[in-house]
């Protein structure tokens, strides 16, 4: 199992929260009730709050340390934030915009498991996701051949490899359910510093 450091992911919050503000920007809608999918710390529900001053905002993740950050930092009232794998995780009621921020790349069969949320939308609910793809960037693809060579194959070679998501997929996903999709990829370059640099952004 897992266990992520909240005080590590934090780290580079400000420049790795870019993709959310992109995707929330191009939300149309205006929802009275927010899921988080993956909220992490808490750290983007301020984002949310900014672009929906009226909504009810649940951040859910399955990282009992992220969430134990989130509910410590929270000062909104009207933000909660609760501990579940969202796989097999189900909205009490249905919900007018369910977001997930560099989540869904880590859930096996996810395509399913957006299939079966996307059930519990209100009636012009809105779905947004963003995913990292870059699964053959030589920062990921040097790790995958590492970690296919011993000594580390006996202790990761049974894990599973992310998948390669495109905006093509996402695209043809919703719009085979009778969705109206609005899918895009974006490049982000980043200028890091330091003694090992990409070794500190990875981890």
């Amino acid at each position: 199992m897992v266990v992520w450091d909240p005080t590590r992911y934090l780290q580079f919050a400000d420049v790795r929260a870019r993709p959310f503000l992109d995707l929330i920007a191009q939300i149309p809608t205006n929802p009275l009730s927010v899921i988080d999918l993956g909220c992490g710390p808490g750290h983007l529900t301020k984002h949310l709050r900014a672009r929906w001053p009226s909504a009810e905002i649940l951040g859910i993740d399955d990282s009992a340390e992220m969430v134990d950050r989130a509910i410590r930092d929270n000062t909104d009232p009207h933000a909660n934030y609760d501990a579940a794998d969202v796989s097999q995780w189900t909205p009490h009621r249905p919900v007018d915009l369910m977001i997930s921020n560099a989540m869904f790349q880590w859930v096996p069969d996810h395509l399913d498991v957006i299939d079966r949320l996307l059930g519990h939308l209100t009636d012009g609910g809105a779905f947004a996701l963003q995913v990292p793809n870059n699964t053959d960037s030589p920062t990921h693809s040097v790790l995958a051949d590492l970690a296919a060579t011993e000594p580390y194959l006996g202790a990761f070679g049974d894990l599973r490899a992310l998948p390669r998501l495109d905006a093509e997929m996402y695209l043809e996903f919703f719009a085979d359910r009778g969705y109206h999709a609005d899918a895009w990829e974006t490049t982000y370059f980043h200028v890091l510093d330091g003694q090992d640099p990409v070794f500190d952004w990875m981890s």
